[in-house]
Parts: structure tokens; C-alpha cells; sequence
């Protein structure tokens, strides 16, 4: 095995395979790369207990053959080299020769038949999507995924089909937040997935630079493909909330305002907050006054708006009310309610809602 390939490409590609294994593998070949050289390809394959990593590069190559070698090593070793062309190859002794500039490496390989190639599981459903789209959706609801492991499908987003729509859903019980996108119309595709946290954190970071990616789904493996990377993870087990019983079916009032600037007064009344977490609105027709208390402490920050219902105050979490602002790219949103007890949605980009519980106050 011998190849040769640029420092920066081989730098990047071993961050994103370094980041499914885990810090302390059970076994040790579970720490290293597998480099697979053939033809003008390099493939690097990397795996963690729930997740895998295939990525592709293209290489001035002038043996075939696959080794193993430390991952923590070679991108530490990667990391730390010049610019310049990186030149690897594998010795008579089993040793990976790392060469850069004047610099060298022996590494130590093992057995690249003991690395554990877990078989790709039959997909039952694939669909294409747009990357951003796909790590938007996520980032747009990921922040309301559980924490509790009593609650397991919870601490996952539920990945569903139905109708050709393709729907991303997060809860944990007090708030719920969703992303619709539609993919097409084969009814065939209805489906129900729960990706692990973890999982839905490292797309955006291995799918980084391509345009669209593949979307496989199984009955226990999900599979997200591009032209240069393959990334598969294990799924979730267990049954997920049914998310639309705690969608109303319709709202009599709703204020819309300004994004940045309602993002802007909750993040400075904020400031005040120790314990007690509730941010207060008080609407009128055409501002909402934002404050919050502290003791004696008192922080207020008016924003215009547009309202057409009798005066109200509503009380929320500050941090839930922040949380899906910070991934919103529409200039205004718009909460719509009932009363000041009931659920209330909060609309803003196209296909999402965020349902979250008012706080009781006096």
C-alpha cells in the first residue's frame, strides 16, 4: 500500500471520520482507521459502537492495499504537518510510513481484517434532499430533544414520511418543534424513524461541502450517502410520542412581530433571571412589552408588533422561547394562541412550528 495526497484534503476528511470514535473503544482496532487504497481512491472507514464512516478521496496512488492506523495519532500527526503532499505507505513490518516534506512516522497497523465492516442493512426508504435543507430541519427543532433516558425514543428526533412530505420532530414533553419539507409524492414511502441525538449533530459536520445527500432508511440502521461520504448510524428503538395530538387545531389570537428584535429583548431581560426562568408579554396592539423579574430586580424591553386581540400577558420559559430563534431565518414570526393557559405556536420559516406551554403567573 503507498499513496500520496494533499495534507489539507487528508486533514479534513480524518476530523470528520475522527468524530464517530469513541474516546474509549472497546477494542482497540475500534480506535484506528482503516485505509482501504484503490485504483486512484483512498477510502478511510471509521467506527464507534452505533455509528459509521465511510469517506472517499481522490489519491495519486501507486500500490493498492489497506492498513489500520491509531486515529487519535494520525490526525493528531495530520494536524501538526507542513503543507505540502502527505506520502503513506505500509512496510514489510506491518509499520504505516507517514512522510511529509522532511518529516516521518512509523505507525503501527493491525490486522485490517479484524476491523469491524458492519454489514449495511436492506433500506426499506430513500428519498434525496438538499443538505442545507436536511441540517436545517435538524437544527430547527434538535435543541427540544429530551435529556431524560427514562424517556429513550424522546432523546431522538423522529425522522417521518407521509405523503411525500418528509417531517423532523423533536419533544421533551413540555415543547415540541417540527420541520416539514416535501420530498414528492410516493405514497410507497410513509415511514417512521427515531435518529439518535449524537447522529443528528455529526450530519452537518461529515456532510459539510456537498449539495444533496441520500437518504436510507431501515428498520434499524439509517444510511446518509453523498458522492464522497457514507455515514450510518443505528436507530432508536421504542415507540415516539404521537406529536400531533398535542397540536391544536386551530387558535383564535395571534401577534406577530419582528425575529431579531424579539430575539434581542429576550436575550436582555434575560440577563436578570437566577431561579425563576419566566419572561413575561404583554400585548398590545401594536408593541409587546418583554420583562422579566428577579426579586427586586426588574428588566423591560419593548418591540413593535402587530396585535389585534384585548390586552393579555403570557409567561414562558426564557430559554424555550430562545431556543428556536437562534436557528429561525424569517424576518418576522408569529405566536398564535388561545388563552394565556393553552398551548401556543410559535410560526416562523416555511413548514415550522413550535408548540410550547405558557408558565402560570399571578
Amino acid at each position: 500500500m503507498k499513496f500520496t495526497i494533499e495534507r489539507d484534503r487528508l486533514n479534513n476528511a480524518v476530523k470528520k471520520a475522527g468524530s464517530v470514535i469513541s474516546a474509549r473503544p472497546t477494542v482497540s482496532i475500534m480506535g484506528h482507521f482503516l485505509l482501504d487504497v484503490q485504483a486512484n481512491h483512498l477510502v478511510i472507514t471509521a467506527t464507534g459502537l452505533d455509528q459509521m464512516i465511510t469517506l472517499t478521496l481522490e489519491a495519486n496512488v501507486e500500490q493498492e492495499g489497506k492498513a489500520t492506523v491509531s486515529a487519535k495519532i494520525l490526525s493528531q500527526l495530520v494536524q501538526r504537518l507542513p503543507n505540502g503532499d502527505v506520502s503513506v505507505s505500509l512496510d514489510e513490518r506491518g509499520m504505516v510510513n507517514v512522510v511529509c516534506a522532511r518529516n516521518s512516522f512509523s505507525l503501527q497497523s493491525l490486522d485490517p481484517l479484524q476491523f469491524p465492516l458492519e454489514g449495511r442493512e436492506e433500506s426499506r426508504r430513500e428519498f434525496m434532499i438538499s443538505t442545507s435543507q436536511l441540517c436545517g430541519n435538524i437544527a430547527k427543532c434538535s435543541y427540544a430533544v429530551s435529556t431524560e433516558e427514562a424517556k429513550a425514543p424522546m432523546t431522538g428526533l423522529l425522522l417521518t414520511i407521509t405523503d411525500g412530505t418528509f417531517t423532523t420532530v423533536a419533544t421533551d414533553g413540555r415543547r415540541m418543534a417540527l420541520v416539514e419539507t416535501v420530498i414528492g409524492s410516493d405514497n410507497s414511502l410513509d415511514s417512521d424513524s427515531i435518529l439518535p441525538l449524537k447522529a443528528a449533530q455529526e450530519l452537518p459536520k461529515v456532510l459539510e461541502g456537498s449539495s444533496d445527500v441520500k437518504v436510507s432508511l431501515g428498520d434499524t440502521h439509517a444510511v446518509f450517502s453523498t458522492d464522497d461520504v457514507v455515514f450510518q448510524t443505528k436507530l432508536l428503538e421504542g415507540n415516539f410520542p404521537n406529536y400531533r395530538m398535542v397540536m391544536p387545531p386551530g387558535f383564535e389570537n395571534h401577534v406577530t412581530m419582528p425575529r431579531d428584535e424579539f430575539y434581542a429583548a429576550l436575550d436582555r431581560v434575560s440577563q436578570i433571571l437566577d431561579k425563576n426562568p419566566a419572561v413575561k408579554l404583554a400585548l398590545t396592539p401594536t408593541e409587546v412589552l418583554v420583562s422579566a423579574m428577579n426579586n427586586a430586580e426588574v428588566a423591560e424591553s419593548p418591540i413593535p408588533a402587530s396585535y389585534e386581540g384585548e390586552g393579555l400577558e403570557l409567561s414562558f420559559n426564557a430559554s424555550f422561547l430562545i431556543d428556536p430563534l437562534r436557528h429561525l431565518e424569517c424576518n418576522k414570526l408569529t405566536l398564535r394562541f388561545n388563552d394565556r393557559l393553552s398551548p401556543t405556536g410559535l410560526y416562523g420559516d416555511e413548514g415550522f412550528l413550535y408548540v410550547i406551554m405558557p408558565l402560570r403567573h399571578n
